[in-house]
């Protein structure tokens, strides 16, 4: 019968422990939360609907910008599809930029710039509350 009731008590302890212990482990992942932004940059000319400017180009014209608001990002080359307000299905490659440490002010002054120098009509941005940790690897405790 003790058998029973301290199988029974270690069972309900270990019932009891592992929730602790995984929200424990969720919080040493995120050291730190702020905002992620991503910025969707097509690629083809507004008025002409095709690309005049190389992907290459392009990228290192937004990476320029960039680099005088912001301390650092990523950046990724995709495609996207849409349809425009006449209706007109558009297929064009695209730069994607994440950011973090960044502030709305230094994003829109990035895409500022970038509509101009792009002859873009508009650039999609998202803005999203993260939490994260730079990862330096196992450490002992």
């Amino acid at each position: 019968m003790k058998k029973r009731i301290a199988l029974i008590l270690i069972t309900l302890l270990i019932i009891f422990a592992l929730p602790g212990c995984a929200e424990q482990e969720k919080a040493s992942l995120a050291d730190q939360s702020e905002f992620k932004y991503h910025m969707y940059i097509g690629l083809n000319d507004k008025d002409t609907y095709k690309q005049i400017i190389s992907d290459d180009e392009a990228q290192k014209i937004v990476s320029e910008i960039c680099l005088k608001y912001v301390d650092g990002y990523t950046v990724t080359k995709r495609q996207g599809v849409y349809k425009d307000e006449k209706g007109i299905v558009t297929q064009e490659n695209s730069l994607v930029y994440e950011f973090y440490s960044a502030t709305d002010d230094k994003i829109k002054s990035v895409m500022d710039e970038a509509l101009v120098k792009l002859n873009q009509n508009s650039i999609l941005v998202e803005k999203a509350k993260v939490d994260f940790k730079f990862y330096e690897g196992a450490t002992e405790e």
